[in-house]
């Protein structure tokens, strides 16, 4: 049974041994594996710090694009702003139409002002003048309507004394026609013939001598109204020549300015041989200047000439009428005149056969002698009260002659002060076209002006919508550049992170390969920890060692921790391999128990860390050690010997163990900040 059992064991330690060859071999493989690991990782290290180069770089470049951006912004801004101002400024200095407005209104003032306030004092003259002229005319039509009911009062009078001596000669003719008939009556009726015949030639003298004084009066009425008939003539005459002179002005109006310059220029040698001439021109001057000032004052001057022309017209056509009423008036007195010689030739012939019958009346006429001669002397005193009034109608005649004298003078210097203020129209007028013409000038000046800065706005608004297009197409351009650079930086960005993703998923897939061939190492490394112990306990166990005979000869027989010191446990000692962290499970021969899994470290470097890999190994001793402590609380102390010296197998093991673990975690440190940093498109 023994030769069995050393045959087994003999085939145990053959395959133990060719497990460690193996297990060596690749512990070298895995060596240069983990070499070309960390070349690579050096080399993604290096490519990943040249990235945060380039990444630094294109990030200050970027920054330096917006700062000059935004420089070149703020510059056109100001620039903007300065023009803006400028153009502002330009636009407070340019008037606008209703500024223009006010100014030309204000100027038109200005200008006017002085012209208005003439005009105004030129109209007030000439109303002041009409009112003079219509209260002059009020005065003659109420001293012509005097002179009207005073002619009629005296024709009247006349016509009443002139049938009365008709009717008292009538009466004294039958007398002495009666008293002729009585003739043969005696000397007594001789006497009272002659009486009768007295009284009756008295009478006839006195009817004689009032046919005279009536005579005379119509004389003094026919030379009145030859007087008023001249005045009449006079006044047509003149309003003849006016109306004349306005219908001529517009034929004669270059005629009569030469003529004026000329009377002008010839004034002093010629001013009495052509006042006539000058006297035509400035009223000539005066209607045409009226015409002006109708054309400019319509409403006003317009007024006044058609009512001075109406009232022209009324004076001539009242006139006319005056004229052939008083024709018709002596028209009249001629024929009542006829009537009148007439009558008394009729009845002188009545009175002759009223004589011739007075023979027979004398007696009753001496009767009535007295009482005829108190109506003789009574129709005296008429016919003196008749001559008085006449007389009085005579003054009263020669007043309204120096009246219609003072009308004419008077309606001359109305003529003269018409011709004055039509002169100053004229002036007026010729001021007023001065006034225009300075007036259009200044419009002129004003439209040029706003023409001007309406073209100066123009050119500044062009100006500005060009240099705001220049500045939009630049926005635009650097705007494209910018977002052309940060697009290529994108993509940049991009292409070295999925180059480090790519980097970084093969990292991963190395040291997930890694991790599993470290885990099949650390599964060979347990088998061949168990190949170990086993071959321990049969060395323990041949007859040459006994001091082991206590403990079980399997390691079935006690639970079995790979991560401890075989000397531990059932055999005894200080040291174990030490705990470790847990990483990926090992999944043990189905033989054995399951235990920890063993601490595995890989050792890099050049040897350097010596000091760092011994503490590490010692920690995992400690590890161990504690750990077998609380396993193994009922074991003795005889076997702490054999222990010790198994522990120091196992502290090699632990070291291992550790280094590997380490580095698996540093590893996978490594690979999570790579996930991260390539996750978050950030620096590490």
């Amino acid at each position: 049974m023994s030769e069995s059992v050393t045959s087994e064991y003999g085939e145990d330690l053959a395959q133990t041994l060719a497990i460690i060859t193996q297990l060596k071999s690749e512990n070298v493989e895995l060596k240069r594996n983990f070499e070309n690991l960390k070349s690579l990782h050096l080399q993604l290290n290096e490519g990943h710090k040249s990235l945060q180069g380039r990444y630094g770089a294109l990030y200050e470049e970027r920054n330096n694009v917006e700062k000059q951006y935004q420089s070149l912004c703020e510059s056109w801004r100001v620039e903007l702003e300065e023009k803006q101002r400028h153009l502002e400024a330009v636009k407070a200095q340019v008037l606008g139409p209703r500024d223009l407005d006010v100014l030309r209104v204000k100027l038109m003032e200005e200008v006017e002002a002085p012209f208005r306030s003439k005009c105004d004092n030129l109209a007030k003259e000439a109303e002041s003048s009409h009112q003079a002229y219509t209260k002059l005319r009020r005065e003659y039509e109420e001293l012509q309507n005097t002179y009207r009911s005073l002619e009629v009062r005296t024709v009247g009078e006349q016509e009443a004394h002139r049938l009365e001596h008709t009717a008292l000669a009538r009466e004294l003719r039958d007398k002495a026609a009666h008293l002729t008939a009585a003739h043969g009556g005696g000397e007594r009726g001789g006497v009272a013939i002659s009486v009768a015949a007295g009284c009756t030639g008295y009478l006839l003298s006195k009817a004689a001598a009032s046919d005279t004084a009536i005579r005379s009066l119509q004389r003094d009425l026919e030379a009145a109204r030859y007087s008023v008939g001249q005045v009449k003539q006079e006044l047509d005459e003149t309003a003849q020549t006016q109306l004349q002179a306005q219908l001529d002005s517009a034929v004669r109006m270059a005629g009569a300015e030469k003529t004026a310059l000329l009377a002008e220029a010839e004034e002093g040698t010629r001013r009495l041989e052509e006042r006539l001439a000058a006297a035509q021109a400035e009223a000539a001057k005066r209607d045409s200047a009226l015409t002006g000032l109708k054309l400019v004052h319509q409403e006003e001057l317009g007024k006044l000439s058609t009512s001075w022309e109406q009232r022209l017209t009324e004076e001539r056509r009242a006139a006319s009428e005056r004229v052939r009423e008083l024709l018709d008036e002596k028209a009249d007195a001629n024929e009542r005149a006829a009537a009148v010689q007439r009558a008394a030739e009729e009845r002188r012939r009545e009175d002759e056969a009223a004589l011739r019958q007075a023979q027979s009346e004398a007696d009753s006429a001496a009767r009535d002698a007295a009482s005829e001669a108190q109506r003789a002397e009574g129709l005296a005193k008429q016919l003196a009260d008749s001559a008085a009034s006449a007389e009085a109608l005579r003054r009263e005649l020669g007043d309204a002659k120096s009246e219609l004298v003072k009308l004419q003078m008077t309606a001359q210097q109305l003529a003269e002060r018409r011709n004055e203020l039509e002169h100053r129209i004229k002036s007026a007028e010729e001021a007023g076209v001065q006034i225009r013409a300075a007036r259009d000038g200044l419009a002129a000046e004003l439209e040029a002006v706003r023409r001007e800065a309406e073209e100066d706005k123009t050119a500044a608004l062009r100006a500005a919508d060009s240099s705001r297009a220049a500045w939009a197409m630049e926005k635009a351009a650097l705007g494209k550049r910018y977002q052309a650079a940060i697009k290529e930086l994108g993509v940049r960005h991009e292409a070295e992170l999925r180059k480090s993703k790519r980097k970084s998923r093969g990292a991963h897939a190395a040291v997930v390969q890694l991790t599993d061939e470290v885990a099949d190492l650390k599964f060979k490394a347990a088998e061949a920890k168990h190949v170990n112990h086993m071959s321990e306990v049969l060395f323990l166990g041949s007859p040459g060692n006994t001091g082991r005979t206590s403990s079980p000869p399997y390691r079935d027989q006690a639970p079995y921790s790979p991560g401890g010191t075989p000397g531990g446990g059932y055999f005894g000692g200080g040291g174990g391999y030490g705990s470790y962290s847990t990483g990926r499970p090992i999944t043990a021969p189905s033989y054995l128990q399951a235990g920890p899994s063993p601490n595995v470290v890989i050792v890099t470097g050049n040897g350097a860390g010596a000091d760092r890999v011994a503490a590490a190994a010692a920690a995992g001793a400690a590890a161990g050690a504690a750990a077998q402590h609380q396993q193994q609380q009922g074991e003795g102390t005889a076997d702490s010997g054999g222990g010790g010296d198994g522990g120091g197998g196992g502290g090699g093991g632990a070291l291992i163990d550790s280094a590997i673990l380490s580095s698996i975690a540093a590893l996978r440190q490594r690979q999570q900040q790579y996930i991260n940093a390539a996750r978050l498109g950030v620096q590490p």
